[in-house]
């Protein structure tokens, strides 16, 4: 569906962004519960799932980089915390 693949792209190009089920039903003009089910009946997972797994896909992927940023471990975690909010 072109409409799902839309949101799937809108996510990759802010997925550094702290997304949230609002801010994707509002760029897709369609209802946060609406998009949900869509996505779900489509790719057999929540779209905050999906969210979840890319960010921490990207995660990983800068780990093995290394590029690691250069604070403590308390502020990476509070980073982390707030780009995870769904």
């Amino acid at each position: 569906m072109e409409d799902l693949q839309e949101i799937i792209d809108y996510v990759e190009k802010h997925i550094q962004n702290k997304l949230n089920l609002k801010e994707l039903s509002d760029f897709m003009w369609y209802s946060s519960f609406y998009i949900s089910r869509k996505f779900m009946n489509i790719y057999g997972i929540p779209l905050t799932a999906f969210v979840r797994i890319r960010k921490f896909q990207y995660s990983i992927k800068d780990l093995i980089n290394g590029m690691k940023a250069n604070f403590s471990n308390e502020i990476q975690i509070e980073l982390y915390k707030n780009n995870f909010d769904l």
